[in-house]
């Protein structure tokens, strides 16, 4: 009896041979015999064995009737095999190699993978996976988004205007014209508005030209952040030729208690750590890589970057300006190069926390890279808006000054790996301002061979194209200038 159901279950599927000499087993074989090609009589047999708790039997009549009828629904049911495109596998492990090798054809025939029963092109495959709709434009949005921007046009039709980003109805205009703000349903004055919006998540969302502060310093002091936030957007094109479909929204908090807070979450107050990694402890601003927003009708990954301002501390509020320009580049950075594949993946899927690995990985610009472009944009950049007298170069200097201060250039392969120490804050940040200046000599260090790798690499980044090769051909020459970078820098 074992014998013979271990000689069927070696059988290939489409090739069930009945057993060589029939085998009488307690009548079992006699009885699959005698019900002949009566695929009822068949099935009885098999589902009384099964109630008997035979499976060995049920599993020989359930056999018989495949040999009989392929395609009988309840006898592959009664075998455990599986249906795949018109096709019974006999395995799990079979089916998944048809599968793996169906997929791998469709990708390389029609360009196209696996989602459910469909077959959708790689691009669109995170958004089908997080359930994002397609708009009239080609884009992919969030659900709701359509209907969002239908009401958007409505008000407007009917005259409604923006209040930084609440919507203010025309009969309401009276009182914002008398210098209220609008909180909910209540209109404030400035100072119960400043101590309303002073709350995480209550902040005040302030639009700006190209990015939006969610912020709870006061609203006066919101307009100069996102004022500092948008004079980083002209370097980022420049660096590398890219805008993002919109504006991308940055955190600033108004202490360094707030900004733990937000890093570290609230179980009082159900707010998730928004720093999964604990890299807010190194510099004053991170990537909010733990920040996953569930209160809408789709989850939401918000990694974007935060900082602080603390605008009535005279030590630091002189900083606010770089700590707000390195949140707005983390921010910029993520909505041009957004790892959606990752993310998609993480909102759907269980995990034990931010795919870290995996989410630097798939991007396109590498993460050395993205690290030194916001150090960059906080303390390499030229500053426009000094007068006649003023040096725009004052900020670069002192990043220059400040690295002198730590010893002589490391290993540039060492500062391309930029592992942080949150037990050393001083030493990753370091590890971060020399990334920035392995941006700053790229961009700014006129040698001819990073030069053109760094083109070589932009270009790619701009056509859309994989920047893997083009990433390690410009790792490649900024380890090969290791001398020309620390007489560059002074170091």
């Amino acid at each position: 009896m074992r014998a013979l159901l271990l000689a069927l279950l070696a059988a290939p599927v489409g090739a069930i041979a009945a057993p060589a000499t029939p085998v009488s087993v307690d009548g079992v074989s006699e009885a699959i015999a005698s019900a002949g090609e009566d695929v009822g009589k068949l099935a009885a047999l098999a589902d009384r064995w099964t109630a008997e708790n035979d499976g060995e039997s049920a599993r020989l009549a359930w056999r018989r009737i495949v040999e009989i009828d392929s395609y009988h629904a309840g006898a592959r049911a009664g075998l455990r095999h599986h249906l795949y495109e018109g096709r019974w596998y006999e395995t799990y492990a079979a089916l998944s190699r048809a599968r793996r090798d169906e997929a791998r054809r469709r990708l390389e025939e029609d360009g196209v993978v696996p989602f459910g029963d469909e077959w959708v092109k790689p691009e669109d495959l995170p958004f089908r996976r997080m359930g994002w709709e397609r708009l009239d434009d080609g884009a992919w949005a969030p659900p709701g988004t359509r209907e969002a921007r239908a009401e958007v046009e409505r008000k407007v039709s009917l005259g409604w205007e923006q209040q930084h980003r609440t919507w203010i109805s025309p009969d309401e205009f009276d009182r914002w014209r008398a210098g209220l703000w609008k909180v909910g349903d209540e209109w404030l004055d400035a100072d119960a508005a400043n101590e309303a919006h002073a709350e995480i998540g209550a902040w005040w969302e302030v639009p700006g030209e190209h990015f939006v502060a969610l912020t709870t310093v006061t609203e006066e002091r919101s307009r100069w952040v996102v004022w500092w936030a948008d004079r980083t957007h002209d370097e980022l094109v420049r660096l590398f030729g890219l805008e993002p479909r919109e504006a991308p929204e940055l955190v600033v908090l108004n202490s360094i208690a707030q900004y733990n807070d937000f890093a570290a979450g609230s179980a009082a107050a159900s707010r998730v750590p928004a720093d999964s990694m604990g890299w807010s402890s190194i510099h004053y601003a991170f990537f909010t890589d733990g920040w996953i927003d569930r209160t809408g009708s789709a989850p939401a990954f918000r990694g974007t970057g935060a900082a602080y301002y603390a605008a009535n501390d005279p030590a630091l509020e002189p900083f606010g300006q770089h700590a707000v320009r390195h949140a707005a580049a983390i921010a910029w950075l993520a909505a041009v190069d957004p790892s959606w594949d990752t993310v998609s993946r993480m909102l759907t899927e269980p995990a034990a926390g931010f795919p870290d690995a995996s989410y630097w990985d798939e991007k396109r610009i590498p993460r050395w890279m993205q690290y030194g472009a916001a150090s960059y944009c906080e303390r390499y950049f030229e500053d426009a808006t000094v007068g006649e007298d003023g040096d725009p170069l004052w900020s670069r200097k002192w990043a220059l000054d400040n690295l002198r201060g730590g010893g002589p250039l490391p290993p540039v392969k060492e500062i391309l790996t930029l592992d942080f120490d949150t037990a050393d804050p001083p030493a990753s940040a370091r590890r971060i301002h020399l990334a920035g200046l392995l941006v700053h000599f790229a961009a700014d260090g006129g040698d001819p061979d990073v030069t053109e790798a760094f083109d070589a690499f932009r270009a790619a980044l701009v056509a859309g194209e994989d920047t893997a090769d083009s990433v390690a051909a410009l790792e490649a020459e900024l380890v090969d200038a290791q001398s020309k970078i620390a007489r560059f820098a002074g170091l």
